[in-house]
């Protein structure tokens, strides 16, 4: 190995540990965020933490770091595909949001938002680890229920069923 192609290869090892490090903790601190669970006099609130989308940056980071290598074009380009997947991802994150309020209830997501008032919804119905409402219009919106721990999956369906059984009248 010549003196000159010691210090690149140095470097190509440092950068590879490094991402690798930034990849393994994005991918675990991705993983291990669940949604949170706020919980207001008359309203809830279901979000992830802003952290859960920027460690999603970590993790694309890393793999972009890890396609700036000499390695054969094919994997460069998979793991700038993985990166923008991460991205993508922790878009989602960032942007996912339930409320539910006196006025009605509000779902946002990366594709876009849904709101409707609690007297258009006829049932709210709990089926395993999922929470399915019913429209007045025949529609159906199943939320899911999984990344929440048992105590906040019963706050968010008591809360939901209470709401809608109030508007439908029978709640009275």
């Amino acid at each position: 190995m010549s003196a000159e192609s010691q210090p690149r290869a140095r470097r190509q090892i440092v950068i590879l540990i490094a991402s690798g490090a930034l990849t393994i903790v994005g991918i675990t601190m991705f993983l291990a965020v669940s949604p949170r669970l706020t919980l207001f006099n008359s309203a809830i609130r279901l979000a992830y933490p802003f952290f859960a989308g920027t460690t999603v940056a970590l993790c694309a980071l890393g793999l972009a770091a890890l396609a700036f290598l000499r390695l054969p074009l094919v994997a460069r380009l998979a793991l700038t595909c993985a990166a923008l997947l991460l991205i993508l991802a922790g878009v989602e994150r960032l942007t996912y949001r339930i409320e539910a309020d006196p006025d009605g209830m509000r779902i946002t997501t990366v594709t876009g938002r849904v709101a409707f008032p609690w007297r258009d919804l006829t049932a709210a119905e709990t089926t395993g680890e999922e929470l399915r409402l019913s429209r007045a219009d025949g529609s159906r919106t199943t939320i899911s229920l999984a990344e929440l721990s048992p105590q906040q999956r019963v706050a968010v369906t008591r809360t939901i069923e209470r709401r809608v059984s109030e508007a439908s009248g029978l709640g009275r």
